[in-house]
């Protein structure tokens, strides 16, 4: 070997000459997509190396041979298929396998001994080559082959490495800079050798390697001795092979060892000396001496010794089983935040956790093993977890069995421990999992208190375990049936959760209906015992039940029926077809998705639908497919698919069995037995007869609904579903089926939809068009074709962005066009005629005259001449072009392309890299100017800013685009230079270092990203390397090594975080250690740098943190991370202690998790953490805390202080003594904290205080407490501080058995000295704590003191508050928070009197004189919680069903909790006397009130109102002839006051009217209500008006069922409920649908059924309209079937573009409800004769129908529809009525009105009406369906 100065590591590797016909080899199999291709291309370069092994072209074939073989190794038969082939082919004497090996280690040793080289990438390749082959392999045969063969090779490099790890001077590609570990190639070929060394020698024996076995040992000791530069599973494999050489050791040299069977042992037996091992040959130093090398010591033996040597070798006087447990518990401690080790020493622990029951000590290690898994079962990695669970189970597995040997403490040991864990914790519900597995359910509920409610709560109430908890709940569920009963384990386990299934507030019903399905599984019985097949039952219910069918299908499982019941009512005999169809239409949108999905799914693919299936498969797509959320939706389309997939396979088997019977049909019988098998095939002839004609029906009329649901009259998730179902059915309908499913106004409608506003959407209507032929899209001549290219190249000029977007997608319909696209300019018609290419050569010299004419003036382009449609119409041609198809000419179009862009970019860079973008006006452009403002009135600079981003954007998508096809080709052909490339990505560079726009620097990231992640897969090494020096120049100019002046400081660094972060999370997908290099020198930075520099170091580090790409790789930073963030808070600097908090928020969210915004902070249990765990994952930063606690905490100005508190009040605590005690220890500084006169101080020092104290601590805490607020010299801010300690003791644990009575003897005092001593504040916490003691509200289960009747010390107190002095005066300096005061002072004295003492006939006066002087007082705030009050009293006691106002419905009311809580702890009957006796009181309150009309006071205002509401009486006392003023009156109000009044008054006059009699309601003029009603229901009004009109609406329908209303005013009511059902807010939609269905209720569910709004709309129009005259109802229903969406213009796109309107209005299912009723109306009418019977013809029944409709439309207005429309739609009824009176009766009527219908009346609607069409035409069709037949089952 050249000596170890001489050899040098080269990167140069020449695979083939570039000019040789092998390379032509590589570029096909780069290009090639199919197998037998590429196994041709293999064949035929392994046939040639066979051939020219021995020629100078030798090398280079065996180097392609390498390159086939690693390039197919990810597809795992062309991988099989090569290894075949290379052990088969024979290459002289050896297999091509051998030669190839062979070959290269001859090669490699010749370079190395003659030349002094060593080549790494033909070294690496062989590294590959060799990986890919042991992939195949089975036996251990085969590794003992390889390593025969391979060994030289492997040898070879340990011992080149082994002479370089010392080499001072190592040199590579001419550079000495770096060791040779440090370059990443280098290293990588080591940790590849060490690991594919250390796999073979596990799985087969290597004949030769005692003979160099010392060798071995030497060489991978030294390689360890560096073991701090390698990674911890390069140090692992190298140990590994370290340890399969020792045991080959020969005699002679391990005669000097002590274990000499096993000489690794030797390393644990001296875990003190410097020399571990000694050989006869070389003494080996000690290098286990840090904890992760002692890990590896550890699992090396662990993994080499046998079960049986575990027990045989004994360890410093125990067995090596022992030794080795005892050693991982030991360092599972120390090295628990990191990662590499923590994961394979909890495997390992979990491995020999099945042997430790053996020994004899087990006691001692069962007790060090279970508080090991208390520590880490709650472990932020997965992995560690799962091997806890796992070592959990083992151990509760061995204490059940000794358990019944009598030995029960080992169970007692793990109840214990549960019980001691916090009850909602994620460590307990782990727990809970893992024994539940093992243990049954008896034994776990008799030891485990409540545990069955404790899970329960858990799965309903919990966002992060409920998972956990219901898993756990069915596994003891599962245990209960096989020693319960099965009417036990429904009572026991199965009605609770149904019965929370049942509350309305039940948050997460999934798990529920996990443990019900898991029960049905285990017993389908229970399914008719839990539900009623009489009735419909909850929403919760019905998804459960939906549930437990689908897994019986799935399964197929069939549930008994009773004998007694018709089975032609039940579907499939799982449930009432009736039920099923309610389901369909239920409110909830998850039980009409389970619904389908019962029908969709099944567990034969093959089962045939019924025709009612398909009938329910059909009315379910009308009613639901416009309804639903995105991700609903998305799970419907897929049920739909699933159904038509089966529909397809099924079909086909029908078709194929009547072709079977068919041939036995012809052959006549002969025989009896004959006859009869042929009358059976004749039954079943006609039965598949049916089948095909019901199949064939329901195809043909979901293809026409998928195609009439494309109009612009339909929403956008209606167009959704049906473009993705119609792509889906492409793939099998026939030719002639789907082109005649697209006439003209079907295509008509796919063009329009090329203006949707969703890009999917235009992009499926692109797809489908170009399924079509040329001439029905349009394009018949070249022409039409030219002119429809002109028209996209206009919309892609236009400045609205939708016009341009639209614009990129039409340009991809004219590629279906037959002609040629010809540009203007000839010569580029020389250089290809593929239309493509030509479209793109025209707009890229469109772009090229646009940007002249602009003369590169910003503003000027950005007036008339805007760039980035264009850019974005040549990117989208680009990204759908065919790659392997005229790249010779897309390279010149990407020259010009990225040319212009380059040019383009530089009078766009002064506007986003100024440093007021926002505001930025270019120099020299004319401010005079007015005509830049004629057709836009936006600000002059916004406008240049967003033509100047966008422009922006699409320049930087379209390079990123270019330089992604360029490298994806570099094998192909050289689209654009290299350094053109970099000089793409330098233009990045530059944006992100100057650009101060927010929208570009974060387009560019996304554009980056893609771009570097191109280069680094590019074979060009500069290209690859280009990343890594971007890389690196983010990082210098973030820490302040390089410097540039135009770096934004502010803008949170603008682009520099997206620099860094575009490039790094692709970098670490290579190697991870760029994490490191880019994380460590920030953190420096962060906090020795300057300002600036810190600032951006921070900003940074903020991004990197957040980004979820790289969550796994950072998390060992966080603790420095945070500690950077928390010294930042030190500096004086603003812009510092700014960037330190947003990222140490950042830091927070990663270590505890997203918080739960709906909770309150103390209830978050998924958000905190135990002190063990925080210990063992961020010890760094816990002891900074600490530190940083005990320095600061004196200080009053501190500004680091507050954070501290704010992580450490995160934390709560463990069972980790050792850690409770070092917390303990600094408790002291904490209570100087509570002590501090800043409030927030004082809070979270409270709240940290409960983290670091011991919860068995927290009652001598308490009592420490009350002592010392006993001692009357005490401090108002210390006082107040200790009463917060309290609070947050009493929010955050279960506390029982305490002294209340001392407590409050020892600090009523406070309640005297209110104002004087000690403040309002103080003062009114105090009560709240009291209030808290006392009660036992539902918020706050924490309280358990409800009990509590000591009547001596609650008069002291009640004499206390009752004292007027404790008001203080208004002069005293203490008289802070005085309305809480207050407040408080009322809450308390109101809840003693009432739910302490007993009550008397003086009870409720006083109280009464209370609430009286609040609500009389002169503070408003009191008066307003006096109401709030009442109000909330009067909601929960009201059994109205919509007794919470719309107000508080939608947040803008609010009711505080305190208030909640005191209404919650009274009875029923303290709040009905209560309520009773301040009844008249409130009458004279409301009186005076109302009277006054405090107009500066609308919110006190509004709660009058809402209060109001409850009090009928208040209307009952008003004289009958002032009825019409009071309604008058309340009216004048809406108009006073804002909108909250008015839905206030609203609700008023609702009770209002209710109280009138029938009478009194018939002498009413009510037409300023309705207008009232309009005006609020518009959708213009506020939410909560609009709901509060629904409310109205539904509470007084006698005014409406009994016709109360006028004709007219009933017409307009409709009118409102039918723009309150199509409502954009989901709540009102569902709230109205009540209205008519309420009247209508459905006889199956003895409570209301809620349907969906579509089938609502129709039970209305039904029920309504029969109450009109038969003209107005005619007119009615036409009018809203023709409806014209108020946003609709001429301009067909604006269809599509409704922006903040109404989303969910859309035509089509309103046309088809009115239409239906309209057909049902006139087809069906009762004073005529009908066709039915014969007495009257046809065309004379159509003829009446269509006068009917004529003089209904003329004779009466029709407010909805457009008059243009109107007018139009007259013309047709009278043009239908002219063809039919000249028809003559009896000659195939159907025929000639159907083709006089298409060709005629569609004629004129197509040139009548511009955006009307589609509704009118739907209309008509279903109005005359019968002569048409169009429509599927209508009506």
């Amino acid at each position: 070997m050249a000596s170890v100065s001489d050899l040098k590591f080269i990167s140069e590797y020449h695979l083939c000459p570039p000019d040789s016909d092998l390379n032509i080899l590589l570029e096909q199999v780069d290009q090639c997509n199919s197998d037998p291709n590429y196994k041709e291309l293999i064949d035929k370069v392994l046939s040639r190396c066979a051939k020219e092994y021995n020629t100078s072209n030798g090398p280079y074939i065996r180097n392609v041979v390498i390159e086939y073989f690693n390039r197919s190794g990810c597809r795992k038969n062309l991988r099989k298929y090569m290894y075949e082939r290379l052990n088969s082919q024979i290459v002289g004497e050896n297999t091509l396998f051998e030669y190839v090996v062979k070959s290269v280690i001859s090669e490699i040793q010749e370079n190395i001994n003659n030349l002094n080289i060593f080549t790494i990438r033909l070294c690496y390749k062989t590294l590959v080559f060799l990986g890919n082959f042991t992939c195949n392999f089975t036996s251990g045969e085969k590794h003992s082959y390889v390593l025969d063969n391979v060994f030289p090779f492997y040898l070879c490099i340990m011992e080149v490495y082994n002479s370089q790890l010392f080499n001072n001077n190592f040199c590579r590609d001419g550079s000495t800079e770096k060791s040779i570990l440090e370059y990443e190639d280098c290293y990588g070929i080591l940790n590849i050798t060490l690991q594919q060394l250390s796999s073979s020698m596990s799985k087969a024996k290597f004949k030769a390697l005692n003979i160099i076995a010392a060798k071995m040992v030497i060489m991978t000791h030294e390689i360890l001795q560096f073991h701090s530069q390698l990674k911890f599973d390069s140090i692992s494999k190298c140990a590994l092979l370290l340890a399969h050489c020792c045991t080959c050791l020969p005699e002679e040299e391990i005669e000097l060892l002590k274990y000499k069977e096993q000489p690794l042992v030797d390393f644990l037996d001296n875990p003190d000396n410097d020399y571990c091992m000694v050989l006869k040959s070389k003494t080996l130093t000690n290098i286990f001496t840090t904890p992760p090398m002692k890990v590896v010591l550890n699992l090396v033996v662990y993994i080499t010794l046998g079960e049986t040597r575990y027990f045989s070798v004994k360890v410093a006087g125990m067995t090596l089983l022992e030794f080795v447990f005892r050693n991982f518990l030991d360092l599972g401690v120390e090295m628990s935040s990191h990662q590499d080790e923590i994961v394979p020493i909890s495997r390992a622990l979990s491995g020999l956790g099945k042997f430790i029951y053996q020994l004899e000590r087990f006691p001692e290690l069962f007790d060090m093993a279970l508080n090991f898994v208390w520590d880490h079962l709650d472990h932020f990695m997965e992995i560690v977890v799962t091997s806890m669970k796992n070592l959990l189970m083992t151990l509760t597995k061995e204490s059940l069995i000794r358990l019944q040997k009598g030995e029960d403490h080992y169970l007692a040991q793990i109840y214990a421990g549960l019980n001691c864990l916090p009850v909602f914790s994620r460590l307990r519900v782990t727990a809970l999992l893992c024994v539940s597995q093992i243990l049954n359910s008896e034994l776990i509920v008799a030891n485990c208190p409540h545990v069955q409610s404790h899970l329960l709560t858990l799965c309903t109430t919990s966002a992060t375990e409920r998972e956990t908890a219901g898993q756990a709940y069915i596994n003891m569920l599962r245990s209960s049936f096989q020693n319960q009963s099965e009417d036990d384990v429904i009572r026991m386990w199965l009605r609770p959760g149904l019965n929370a299934l049942r509350q309305p507030n039940c948050k997460y019903t999934n798990v529920l209906s996990s443990i019900v399905a898991n029960a049905f599984d285990l017993k389908p019985t229970i399914l008719r015992k839990l539900f009623s097949p009489k009735t419909a039952g909850t929403g919760n219910e019905c998804v459960i039940l939906l549930r437990c069918i689908h897994n019986a299908r799935m399964k197929g499982i069939s549930i008994p029926m009773d004998p007694e019941v018709n089975q032609s009512h039940y579907w499939r005999n799982y449930i009432v077809k009736a039920k099923l169809e309610l389901y369909m239409i239920h409110q909830r949108e998850d039980v009409r998705a389970a619904a389908l999905q019962v029908v969709a799914e099944c567990h034969k693919t093959t089962e045939e639908f019924t025709e009612w299936e398909l009938q329910f498969i059909i009315q379910y797509f009308e009613c639901n497919v416009g309804l639903l959320t995105p991700s609903t939706r998305n799970r419907v389309a897929n049920y739909f698919k699933k159904i038509l997939t089966r529909f397809s396979v099924t079909d086909q088997n029908v078709h194929k069995r009547q072709t079977r019977l068919k041939a036995i049909l012809k052959r006549p019988p002969v025989t009896e037995e004959e006859t009869a098998a042929h009358e059976e095939a004749r039954a079943q002839w006609e039965e598949c007869k049916t089948v095909v004609e019901s199949y064939r029906y329901f195809f043909k009329h979901l293809l026409r609904l998928l195609t009439f649901y494309l109009s612009p009259d339909a929403n956008a998730t209606r167009r959704a579903t049906c473009l993705e179902l119609l792509m889906f059915v492409r793939g099998f309908a026939g030719r002639d089926l789907w082109q005649n499913a697209f006439q003209q106004d079907e295509i008509r409608n796919l063009k329009h939809l090329l203006n949707d506003g969703y890009e999917s959407n235009k992009a499926m209507a692109v797809a489908l068009l170009r399924t079509l032929p040329a001439a029905a899209i349009g394009f018949d001549n070249e022409e039409n074709t030219r002119r429809f290219f002109d028209k996209c190249l206009d919309m892609a000029c236009d400045i609205r962005p939708s016009q341009s977007v639209s614009a990129s997608y039409m340009f991809q319909v004219i590629l279906q066009s037959e002609f040629p696209f010809r540009t203007h300019d000839r010569s580029t018609m020389e250089l290809t005629n593929k239309s493509q290419c030509l479209m793109l050569i025209d707009m890229t010299e469109k772009l090229e005259s646009m940007f002249a004419s602009s003369k590169q003036n910003v503003v000027e382009a950005a007036k008339s001449t805007p760039f980035y449609g264009l850019l974005l119409s040549c990117r989208n041609l680009l990204q759908n072009r065919d790659i392997r198809e005229d790249n010779h000419v897309y390279s010149f179009i990407f020259h010009k392309l990225a040319d212009l862009c380059l040019t383009m970019k530089n009078h766009i860079m002064p506007v986003v890299c100024n440093t007021s973008p926002e505001g930025h006006i270019p120099d020299g452009s004319d401010d005079s100017d007015d005509s830049f403002l004629e057709s836009d009135q936006s600000p002059r600079a916004q406008r240049i800013l967003v033509y100047s981003w966008k422009t922006m954007k699409e320049i930087m998508a379209l390079l990123a685009e270019l330089a992604n096809q360029t490298i994806t080709l570099e094998n192909v052909l050289e689209m654009l230079e290299e350094e053109y490339l970099i000089g793409i990505g330098e233009f990045f560079m530059e944006i992100f270092i100057t650009t101060k726009h927010r929208g570009v620097f974060e387009q560019a990231h996304n554009a980056f990203t893609s771009l570097c992640r191109s280069f680094i897969h590019s074979k060009s090494e500069k290209l690859n390397n280009m990343t890594v020096t971007w890389m690196n120049e983010g990082i210098a100019l973030s820490t302040g090594q390089k410097v540039d002046t135009r770096l934004c400081p502010t803008r949170r660094s603008a682009g520099l975080p997206f620099l860094i972060l575009s490039i790094i999370p692709t970098l670490a997908d290579t190697n991870p250690d760029y994490v490191r290099r880019t994380i460590g020198p920030l953190l420096m930075a962060a906090q020795v740098q300057t300002e600036e520099h810190r600032i951006h170091s921070l900003n940074v580090l903020r991004f990197i943190f957040k980004n979820s790409k790289l969550s796994e790789r950072v998390n060992i930073y966080v603790a420095r991370g945070a500690i950077a963030a928390l010294e930042g808070f030190r500096s004086k600097a603003w812009g510092i202690r700014n960037s330190a908090t947003l990222l140490l928020s950042a830091l927070i969210t990663r270590m505890f998790g997203v918080p739960n915004r709906t909770v309150a902070d103390s209830e978050q249990e998924e958000n905190r953490m135990t002190l063990a765990m925080f210990y063992l994952r961020f010890k760094q930063l816990f002891d900074f805390l600490l530190k940083t606690l005990e320095e600061e905490c004196e200080k009053t100005d501190s500004l680091i202080l507050h954070p501290v508190l704010l992580i450490l009040s995160r934390l709560y605590p463990s069972h980790n003594e050792a850690i409770n005690e070092k917390v303990k220890e600094h408790v002291p500084y904490i209570n100087v904290c509570i002590r501090n006169p800043v409030y927030r101080t004082r809070d979270l020092a409270a709240r940290a205080s409960v983290s670091l104290i011991s919860e068995h601590c927290l009652p001598a805490q308490l009592n420490k407490n009350f002592d010392r607020i006993a001692e009357r010299t005490i401090k108002d801010t210390e006082c107040h501080g200790l009463l917060l300690q309290i609070l947050h003791i009493f929010h955050t644990t279960t506390l029982t058995r305490l002294p209340i009575s001392d407590y409050l003897t020892k600090s009523m005092f406070l309640l005297g000295e209110v104002g004087k001593k000690y403040s309002h504040l103080t003062v009114t916490l105090y009560m709240d704590i009291v209030f808290m003691m006392l009660s036992n509200p539902n918020e706050q289960p924490s309280s358990r003191y409800r009990d509590y009747t000591d009547l001596d010390v609650l008069k002291q107190v009640v004499g206390y508050l009752a004292l007027e002095s404790n008001e203080g005066t208004e002069d005293d300096v203490l008289s802070t928070c005085r309305t809480s005061f207050a407040y408080s002072r009322f809450q308390l004295i109101l809840f003693i009197l009432l739910t302490k003492f007993q009550h008397v006939g003086a009870t409720y006066a006083i109280i009464t004189r209370i609430i009286l002087r609040s609500l009389y007082g002169r503070d408003i705030d009191m008066k307003k919680k006096c109401l709030y009050l009442f109000i909330y009293l009067n909601q929960e006691f009201s059994e109205d069903e919509y007794k919470e106002h719309p107000l508080i419905t939608s947040g803008d009311v609010e009711i505080s909790p305190q208030i909640k809580s005191l209404v919650h702890s009274f009875d029923f009957k303290s709040k009905k006397e209560l309520l009773s006796f301040t009844h008249p009181y409130l009458i004279s309150f409301f009186y005076a009130e109302l009277k006054a009309q405090l107009k500066e006071e609308n919110d006190y205002f509004i709660l009058v109102f809402l209060l109001l509401r409850f009090y009928p009486c208040f209307f009952d006392s008003l004289r009958t002839e002032r009825k019409q003023n009071v309604l008058d009156w309340f009216l004048t109000m809406t108009k006073v006051y804002n909108e909250e009044v008015t839905a206030g008054v609203i609700c008023c006059l609702k009770t209002f009217i209710m109280t009138l009699e029938y009478e009194e309601m018939k002498h009413l003029r009510y037409s300023d209500l309705i207008r009232l009603l309009m005006e609020s229901a518009s959708p213009s009004a506020a939410d909560f008006r609009r709901l509060a009109v629904a409310h109205f609406l539904i509470g007084t329908q006698v005014l409406f069922k009994n016709k109360i209303f006028t004709e007219y005013d009933r017409y307009n009511v409709l009118n409102i409920i039918m723009v309150l059902l199509e409502d954009d807010e989901v709540l009102i939609r569902e709230t109205i649908s009540v209205f008519p269905t309420k009247r209508n209720r459905v006889q199956t569910t003895p409570t209301l059924w809620y349907v969906i709004p579509n089938r609502a709309r129709y039970t209305l129009l039904l029920t309504s309209c029969s109450d009109f005259k038969n003209d107005v109802a005619i007119c009615c229903l036409t009018s809203w079937a023709l409806r014209r969406l108020p946003e609709v213009t001429k301009d067909t796109s604006e269809v599509y573009e409704r922006g903040e309107m109404n989303t969910f209005a859309e035509n089509i299912p309103v046309t088809h409800s009115a239409a239906k009723v309209l057909h049902t109306l006139l087809w069906n009418l009762n004073d005529v004769v009908r066709c039915d019977d014969r007495s009257i013809f046809l065309e004379e029944q159509a003829l009446l129908i269509t006068t009917v409709v004529l003089n209904s439309l003329i004779k009466v207005p029709s407010p909805m529809m457009d008059k243009q429309t109107k007018r139009t739609v007259i013309c047709v009824f009278k043009c239908i009525s002219k063809f039919i009176e000249d028809c003559t009766i009896g000659n195939d009527f159907h025929t000639n009105f159907r083709t006089f219908f298409n060709s005629r009346i569609l004629k004129f609607l197509r040139n009548s009406l511009d955006t009307d069409y589609s509704t009118t035409k739907a209309f008509l069709t279903y109005l005359y369906n019968p002569l048409l037949n169009v429509h599927f089952r209508f009506p």
